[in-house]
């Protein structure tokens, strides 16, 4: 770890350390998109319910909205995002 941080990326251990110290978040869908449309931030990809929400979404939601990891639940039908449980 300490290699890959020296020659990689010397900001890693920093965000490692974020991710391990604090409680992961979790939060609805239909509020993260909410959530990232009121935001007024400038985003490549829009915002929209049934659209999935991409990393610049779930970066601001992290960094920005919570300053912890989450977690997003109860996703639309047409949602393919295999990385999170499918919650009705």
């Amino acid at each position: 770890m300490e290699l890959f941080a020296k020659f990689v990326d010397k900001e890693f251990a920093g965000r490692l350390d974020f991710v391990m110290e604090r409680p992961f978040q979790r939060i609805p869908y239909s509020e993260a998109g909410r959530s990232s449309q009121k935001s007024g931030e400038k985003f490549e990809f829009p915002v929209d319910y049934g659209l999935n929400l991409q990393s610049e979404h779930e970066r601001w939601l992290t960094e920005k909205t919570f300053q912890v990891s989450g977690h997003r639940f109860r996703l639309p039908e047409g949602d393919q995002t295999v990385l999170y449980a499918l919650e009705r």
